[in-house]
């Protein structure tokens, strides 16, 4: 998240210009910093150069269309908050969400408070499974018989993990 702003930086993709201005317009009301790409190369461009705590991305572009981009992006950055809009959610869409774990599906046009919502949600969301993914790391929960190591606490997670 941008220390900055305190909500976050953006990426907004959409071959549409108007649609991708009124969105990143939208964005920037609520006081998100955005990025604009035209396409979805162009959005994997602008993903290898900076750093975003979400990508909001039109479905039906071409070359690289947003389910493509979606995959692509959970390939190299798994835990990036993607959302999607689109005219018209058909099942091949709503499928590919599924399949790639979009952050949401809207169909547009998208109302900002809807819109802005889901960005706050995705972006919370990403940044507890973040913490959460450290905290796992850092802390192993005790098989049946198995033994924590001492600095995870001490005699007393010993004997835990043996009763268990």
């Amino acid at each position: 998240m941008n220390v900055m702003t305190d909500t976050g930086t953006i990426l907004v993709v959409d071959d549409d210009s108007i649609n991708r201005q009124v969105v990143a317009l939208k964005l920037v009301a609520a006081g998100f910093v955005t990025t604009l790409a035209a396409s979805g190369e162009e959005a994997l461009d602008c993903l290898d150069l900076g750093e975003f705590d979400a990508v909001v991305t039109d479905v039906r572009m071409p070359g690289i269309s947003g389910i493509d981009l979606l995959r692509n992006i959970r390939l190299r950055f798994p835990r990036l908050p993607v959302i999607l809009m689109t005219g018209f959610i058909e099942e091949d869409v709503r499928e590919g969400a599924i399949t790639w774990n979009a952050a949401a599906l809207f169909q547009k046009p998208v109302s900002r408070a809807d819109l802005v919502m889901a960005v706050k949600v995705a972006i919370e969301d990403s940044v507890l499974r973040v913490d959460f993914a450290a905290d796992a790391e850092a802390v192993s929960i005790p098989l049946e018989g198995e033994v924590l190591p001492a600095n995870l606490g001490g005699e007393h997670a010993r004997q835990t993990a043996s009763a268990i």
